[in-house]
Parts: structure tokens; sequence; C-alpha cells
């Protein structure tokens, strides 16, 4: 019986222990059912002995996922739209998805005064707004992005209130750590939880390095940080995380800026061209 392309090179990459590195598999189908590890080629297996949070800077690999419901949660329904599309752009969560689908209707609108172009633009040309929910699993999706050779941007909350993504450009993750502002600027960077208090140097040092992990899984052309979040940037002043607030935010926004969405984000999907055109 037939076995839908996707879902059984998703089953193969997480079947049993093993990983199995499919060049092209977005053209990979299969009538019988799954090989075993004999039928591949030894350089599409991969045994894993690496956790989630690591990801290998030269090359395409996906590690055993130790909680397979993190995976279905996270994962999963994120790779059939990556697959099928031109273009990705991946964002934080639910709101952000939200929130930058609709000031994209409403750039295009104010260039085209197209309502219903607006409405069908990123459908028209292919473009996905995916929602990674963590800046690991950003990275574990990038990584995929570029194994496919599909277009990605990656939008997140930098969570610190200044800006210096520009200081994280460090080719490892010891130069990272040997660095001025690990060992000893950390402790001049104010943050603060939900509760108001003071964060550890040493969690600080955690998010640092989390975001070091991105830029670099990224590159900072392909990246936007909110500063330091996406409900800052909209004018939205609660930690609630309500989307009806949200979403009230950002209808009473009239101007969308580089702090929310830069040049090189309007470059991306096209908007430059369409400027262009009109």
């Amino acid at each position: 019986m037939p076995v839908n392309g996707f879902h059984c090179v998703t089953a193969m990459i997480f079947y049993s222990r093993y990983v199995y590195l499919i060049p092209d598999f977005r053209f990979f189908l299969i009538s019988s059912s799954l090989p075993s590890h004999s039928d591949l080629p030894d350089e599409h297996i991969h045994k894993p002995d690496r956790a989630l949070t690591e990801i290998q800077d030269k090359e395409f690999v996906l590690s055993e996922i130790n909680d397979y419901n993190n995976y279905i949660k996270l994962i999963e329904p994120n790779l059939n739209k990556i697959v099928f599309s031109q273009k990705v752009v991946l964002v934080e969560g639910p709101n952000d998805l939200m929130t930058y689908k609709e000031i994209i209707k409403k750039k295009v609108l104010a260039l085209t005064g197209d309502e219903k172009y607006a409405e069908t633009y990123l459908s028209f040309f292919n473009i996905s707004i995916v929602p990674h929910h963590g800046k690991i699993t950003a990275a574990v999706l990038i990584n995929l992005c570029k194994h496919l050779g599909i277009e990605f941007f990656c939008i997140n909350d930098f969570d610190f209130e200044d800006n210096f993504a520009l200081d994280l450009s460090f080719d490892s993750l010891e130069d990272l750590q040997e660095s001025e502002i690990y060992t000893n600027g950390v402790s001049s960077i104010n943050v603060f939880n939900s509760k108001g208090e003071l964060l550890s140097d040493k969690t600080k040092r955690s998010m640092i390095t989390t975001n070091w992990r991105l830029i670099n899984a990224a590159s900072l052309e392909k990246l936007h940080f909110n500063i330091p979040k996406l409900e800052t940037v909209i004018g939205y002043d609660s930690n609630d995380k309500n989307s009806a607030g949200i979403w009230k935010a950002v209808q009473n926004k009239s101007d969308f800026g580089e702090d929310i969405f830069p040049i090189a984000l309007e470059s991306f999907i096209g908007l430059s061209k369409l400027r262009k055109v009109n």
C-alpha cells in the first residue's frame, strides 16, 4: 500500500534509535515498507550521540529526540509547511505568527491598494510563517531549511533590553565564553523575570549562549531580534501573552518600523520589489 512520502520520511528520520539523512527528501516517495538499516548507504545513517540542543555547524544532523512529546508538539507540525514552501519565516509563537501576517497584509495593502491581493500575498508567493516555539527548536529548523535549500528568515525575541547582538559574532562557543561580555560584562546587564526579580549571572550567560547559537545557525543577515520582545515593539505593555490584547495593539498601530520589520525582511518577502513597481 503506498505511503505518503512526507510521512514516510518523517518516520524514517526518527525511526528507532537512528537518524536517516536523505538528500532532497522533498521528492522522495516510497511505496513499500520502511527500509532496514542494511538497505541504506552508510553515509545516510547517523547513530546519534548528542542531545537536541547540540547542532553541528557544517552539516545537517538531526539527533535523537529524547522527549518524543516535544518532537510531536514542536517540530513535526512544522515539517510539512517547511518542506513544501518556497520561503519560510520562522517566528517564536502563535502571537508572532498572527502579528507578522497582519503586518505583511497591512504593508502590501498600503503599497497596492488591493485588499484581496494583500490577504493572499504570502500564499501567492508560497511563503510560510512558521512558529518554532523556542530558540533551540529554531536552530533545528534553520538547519533543516539549509539542508533542503529553502530560503529562511528568523525572527526572535532578544530577551535583553539592550541590543548587543553584534557583539555575539564569535566563531566558536569557546570564543564566546572567553569574551568580555560573557566573563565580566554580564554583571552589568540587568534582566528581570516576570516577578521583577533580577536574574543571576549564570542565567544571563545561558541566555546569551542561546542567542549566540541562534546567530551562529542563521547569521545576522537572516535574523531579526525584537528588543527585548514582540510585545514591547508593538506597544503592548503586559506580560500576559493575551492574543486579543496583542491583536488590538497591532490594529491600533499604523507605523511598523525597523524595530519590528527590518528592511532585510521586506526584501526577503519581496516587498522591496513591490515598492519599485508602485
